[in-house]
């Protein structure tokens, strides 16, 4: 899985991934999207609304979460997951297997620079 990183109090570049089951994008139109993040601790960081990318016929299963400040103030090692609920309610969190990482840098600013 690739790492995402970003560095402290930035709020880009914007998180992008896609929702795949058996190698294929799955089409999240009208599917309610939550980006969970936490960090080494378990502690939750981040429990926020993901947005499905554009067209899901072109880019089925894509998504974007836009970060806050708040959700990268703290330097770390991240695990983070989509929730994702279908228009049948059902619910199913991916990936299904593990986490996505994410790495937050310190800046110079948190280093006291």
């Amino acid at each position: 899985m690739p790492v995402f990183t970003i560095k402290q109090n930035d709020t880009r570049p914007v998180y992008t991934g896609t929702i795949e089951i058996g190698g294929v994008g799955v089409d999240l139109t009208n599917c309610t999207l939550l980006f969970k993040m936490v960090d080494d601790t378990g502690a939750l960081l981040v429990n926020a609304a993901a947005v499905a990318y554009g067209d899901q016929i072109t880019n089925p299963g894509v998504f974007t979460y836009y970060w806050t400040a708040a959700d990268t103030a703290q330097a770390g090692r991240m695990s983070a997951e989509v929730e994702v609920t279908f228009t049948d309610g059902k619910i199913q969190t991916f990936p299904t297997v593990g986490f996505e990482r994410v790495i937050i840098e310190g800046d110079l600013d948190s280093q006291g620079a």
